[in-house]
């Protein structure tokens, strides 16, 4: 949560993507962060007036259980969900992007033994595989280029389409409480 401060104290208005592939425990202690050294704003100020757009590896489409939002920390979803201000938009990459694409399966035979890209598989995903389900990837993909990047690189789009409506909800118990209409 500091260093989520620092960079957006630090950040001109509107420029930053964040970019959650995991559990939203830091992002939801920024939401209740106060005022303090690095900012004389409140999280969600900072928040309104820095973040550009969050972009999140969580939740199934059209519908299931994932495990970034119902797994070790479903409570920080259902807060970060609940508080993220309006003005500032959200982008949800379901679990379902990227669960059938591999990344990493050539590493080991295409990449240099200095990699820092082996090295990152190999720790990630374990000494005897780089191959690694690709929702993440995909997810931080997004977050940087946007659905329009890609022209601008001249390559062709690997995301068909978005949208601007929906909802997710979130299970606690016996309770379901939907979220972002």
């Amino acid at each position: 949560m500091e260093l989520y401060r620092s960079v957006l104290a630090n950040a001109s208005d509107s420029s930053v993507n964040i970019i959650s592939i995991g559990f939203l425990t830091n992002t939801a202690e920024l939401l209740r962060s106060t005022a303090a050294d690095t900012s004389s704003m409140s999280g969600p100020d900072l928040v309104s007036s820095r973040v550009k757009e969050l972009v999140i590896m969580g939740g199934e489409y059209p519908s299931g259980w994932e495990f970034n939002f119902g797994g070790y920390d479903s409570t920080s979803t259902h807060f970060v969900l609940s508080h993220w201000p309006r003005s500032v938009p959200i982008t949800f990459s379901g679990g379902e992007l990227g669960g059938n694409i591999d990344s990493g399966q050539d590493l080991r035979s295409h990449a240099p033994p200095d990699s820092p890209v082996l090295a990152a598989y190999e720790w990630y995903v374990g000494r005897c595989s780089t191959t690694r389900r690709s929702r993440d990837p995909i997810t931080t993909l997004y977050g940087i280029l946007g659905l329009n990047g890609f022209a601008e690189l001249g390559i062709k789009a690997p995301f068909a389409y978005a949208n601007a409506v929906g909802y997710n909800s979130i299970t606690f118990g016996e309770r379901v409480e939907c979220l972002g209409e």
